[in-house]
């Protein structure tokens, strides 16, 4: 399930393509003998009975089907000869994604091979993207600095976002998630902060209030 932005240090879960407005989704095909040897062609299939029927007995809450016309899919993929694997993408129209963000979007995928055979258990694959990860949301919390109280600490509480931009209100500002800002005067300031997601600069959100430094 892709329900959280990819962050440095963890695993690859997608690619964004902001240049072709694709959301890619990387995706593997392993063959199960313990023998490489030979290739094996696979063919690939959307399932959508499996869909709809996680659906309709509740095990799929608040989810749709991914329409057909807003991904493309390879259609078959060979294990090459002495490899264990093969590579594939699901590729997904990210304009489609930002536009629908009430329910999660599911596809499964189906493996059959006309030279060999597939694991019931194995052979389908189902896949839950929420488009919710394209709306970044900016929130913070400010604080005082102890000891220091026109040193103010900001803890960001923003969700879904990868880049930020603080403006302090004085004049000062910052790109990092958390920053601390010493204020030379007592006062009220606006401090604002920016947020910018997985989706670039057309979809960020930004948020504003009034802290007062003693």
């Amino acid at each position: 399930m892709v329900n959280s932005i990819a962050e440095p240090g963890k695993p690859f879960r997608y690619e964004v393509n902001t240049e072709q407005g694709k959301f890619n989704i990387p995706l593997s095909v392993f063959r199960g003998a313990v023998r490489k040897s030979g290739a094996i062609a696979v063919n690939i299939q959307a399932n959508n009975d499996t869909i709809n029927a996680l659906i309709t007995d509740g095990t799929l809450l608040n989810t749709e089907l991914l329409p057909t016309d807003q991904y493309t899919l390879p259609a078959a993929v060979q294990i090459n000869n002495n490899q264990e694997s093969a590579e594939i993408a699901l590729r997904i129209n990210m304009a489609y994604l930002i536009a629908n963000p009430g329910k999660q979007k599911a596809l499964c995928l189906k493996l059959t091979g006309s030279s060999v055979s597939t694991n019931p258990v194995l052979d389908k694959l189902v896949l839950l993207i929420d488009p919710i990860i394209f709306t970044p949301v900016a929130m913070f919390q400010a604080t005082p600095k102890t000891g220091d109280p026109k040193t103010i600490s900001f803890a960001n509480q923003s969700k879904y976002a990868l880049k930020y931009s603080w403006n302090f209100g004085d004049n000062g500002t910052s790109e990092l998630k958390s920053p601390e800002h010493k204020y030379t005067a007592a006062g009220t300031y606006e401090v604002t902060l920016t947020a910018e997601g997985i989706a670039g600069a057309p979809k960020k959100h930004t948020y504003q209030t009034t802290i007062t430094v003693l």
